[in-house]
């Protein structure tokens, strides 16, 4: 892919991701919608009205299915609380809502990029994945298929090699991927019940590689996962011969504002500015 091509590609991805988080922001304001008692979740028929505003919505004909059934709206939703820019708060009725904090303006006063990296940020430094995906063994074939979507080199490798056969059940995280941009999830349904097990197919973009390529080399040790870093890590033992080292190291997540790692994805599009959510 050519420079223009690339530059193209990066702009629609960026700007996907935000106008999605866009809808989720009008939605509560004009919406007001009330969280369900039980799991402080938004309802099914939010679910389903929200999930018609998104571009990665999940195709639905009605009004059946909860929070976590849709993969992207619960992402965006803990992104929110996780970035800080609502709380649960009960209205004037006593009812649970979503309520913006100050924030949100901060966030609101980004660039389109400078939106994209605090959204990212968020997600890779703070999202639950230790209780949103159910079993390690997912996070741990996950930081496997990162890494080699990570080390390929053009769309030959995209499209021969790297396209990842998901088999049986789908972890959150490939929908995750495809949220950010880095390429898309094809739900195989035909073969849902035959004896392949194949259920999707993820196909990353050259986006994908790029960001994804950024992150292992420079950011990795960010990602709230413990499985996440050492599976990464384990790949270093052959060539170091020192397990012991490489395990210690993968042990605690590295401090500080990690936006000084994770504005430099993205160099020359003038990303300077965050949300301070102390």
């Amino acid at each position: 892919m050519n420079i223009k091509k690339y530059a193209e590609l990066e702009t629609n991805m960026v700007h996907n991701t935000v106008e999605c988080f866009e809808k989720f922001i009008e939605f509560i304001d004009v919406e007001k919608p009330i969280l369900s008692v039980k799991k402080a979740m938004l309802g099914n028929k939010d679910c389903f009205k929200l999930n018609s505003m998104l571009k990665y919505s999940r195709d639905v004909a009605a009004p059946n299915y909860n929070q976590l059934q849709y993969p992207i709206i619960d992402l965006i939703f803990n992104i929110a609380l996780d970035g800080k820019l609502f709380l649960k708060s009960e209205n004037e009725k006593g009812k649970l809502v979503l309520a913006a904090t100050p924030n949100l303006k901060q966030y609101q006063s980004l660039n389109e990029y400078e939106k994209y990296v605090y959204l990212f940020q968020t997600y890779w430094t703070k999202y639950d994945f230790k209780h949103k995906v159910e079993r390690d063994y997912d996070m741990s074939d996950f930081a496997i298929y990162f890494k080699k979507m990570s080390k390929a080199k053009n769309k030959k490798d995209v499209s021969q090699r790297i396209a990842d056969k998901i088999s049986y059940s789908i972890s959150p995280c490939y929908y995750h991927l495809e949220f950010f941009g880095f390429g898309n999830l094809a739900l195989n349904e035909k073969n849902i019940s035959s004896s392949s097990g194949v259920i999707a197919i993820f196909y990353p973009n050259e986006f994908g590689i790029k960001i994804g390529s950024f992150l292992m080399d420079k950011a990795y040790q960010y990602m709230n996962d413990r499985n996440f870093r050492i599976v990464i890590d384990m790949s270093e033992v052959k060539r170091t011969r020192n397990l012991e080292d490489i395990i210690v190291k993968t042990l605690p997540l590295n401090e500080g504002n990690p936006f000084g790692v994770f504005k430099n994805a993205f160099p020359g599009k003038n990303v300077n500015k965050t949300v301070d959510p102390s």
